[in-house]
Parts: C-alpha cells; structure tokens; sequence
C-alpha cells in the first residue's frame, strides 16, 4: 500500500458584515423584516469585520507555506497553495484585508 499526500482545504466565511448586526438588531426587537437596502452579498464589512478580516490574514500569513515540512521526518504540507474567493464584494472585501 502507498501513501499518497492528501490536500486539505480551508473554508473561510465572510467577517462581521453590516448585514450581520441589522440580522442582529431585528432580532433583538422581534421584527419581522431585517432592513438593509442593498442585496445581502453586497453589504459592506463593519470596522469588526474588517478588524477580523486582519485577523484572519495575520494568522494565515504565519501558516508554514505549502511544500514546507511540519517537522523532522514530516511530509504533510500546510499553508495555502491557492486561494479562491466568490466573485462578490463583500468576498473582495474580506480578501483585501486579509
């Protein structure tokens, strides 16, 4: 039986959007409707998010590249090869201050 290396991926949801605190809001006074006035996927990041957007890419920086070893004797990689991210804004706004 061979070993064959394995890929991982790593899935990131978007950071704190202004459409998470008026989700937020609406809940917390019961009403029936969440009022934001553009489509959800184009709400902008709050200055939370953002920060943990930062976060994110900080500790993906410290990530060991792929095709690094973990240790002596290792041959599992880590750290992205690639990344992708949706076509929308608030995918775009995450990206960049990630």
């Amino acid at each position: 039986m061979t070993r064959q290396d394995s890929s991982q991926l790593l899935l990131v949801r978007h950071a704190e959007s202004l459409g998470n605190v008026a989700r937020e809001e609406s809940e917390a006074s019961d009403a029936e409707t969440i009022t934001i006035d553009v489509r959800d996927a184009d709400v902008a990041l709050t200055s939370l998010g953002e920060g943990q957007a930062v976060a994110f890419g900080q500790w993906l920086a410290e990530l060991p590249r792929s095709g690094s070893r973990l240790g002596p004797g290792s041959r599992r990689t880590v750290g992205p090869g690639r990344r992708l991210r949706s076509p929308s804004p608030r995918a775009r706004w995450n990206a960049r201050f990630a």
